[in-house]
């Protein structure tokens, strides 16, 4: 969940497990965010990720933007270059692109 270019929250498919489908992505989400920054080396970010029990990790820019999402599948791919650089060919390494989404405030 992005807020402001901002990450906030998460959503897993296991968080939506036994929730109505009407329900409000805020009402899942888990909002205490791992989140990784930019140029993170992939072994690092694997390292952090499973160390601390983390399937997924918001990847973030010095001023705290989302700019992708780095998964623990992901991020052991071989060779992959630091998170958020592209490598040869235009193939995106081992962040993807951040999806916005409208997210509206529950009340």
């Amino acid at each position: 969940m992005i807020s402001g270019g901002r990450p906030v929250g998460v959503v897993t498919d296991a968080d939506c497990r036994g929730v109505d489908r009407l329900t409000q992505l805020s009402q899942v989400m888990s909002a205490d965010l791992f989140t990784l920054p930019a140029g993170t080396d992939p072994e690092q970010a694997f390292s952090l990720l499973h160390g601390g029990r983390h399937r997924l990790a918001p990847v973030v820019d010095e001023a705290g933007r989302c700019v992708g999402i780095l998964t623990l599948q992901h991020s052991n791919a071989p060779r992959s270059p630091p998170l958020g650089e592209w490598m040869p060919g235009g193939s995106t390494a081992t962040v993807g692109p951040a999806r916005r989404q409208h997210v509206p405030a529950s009340h």
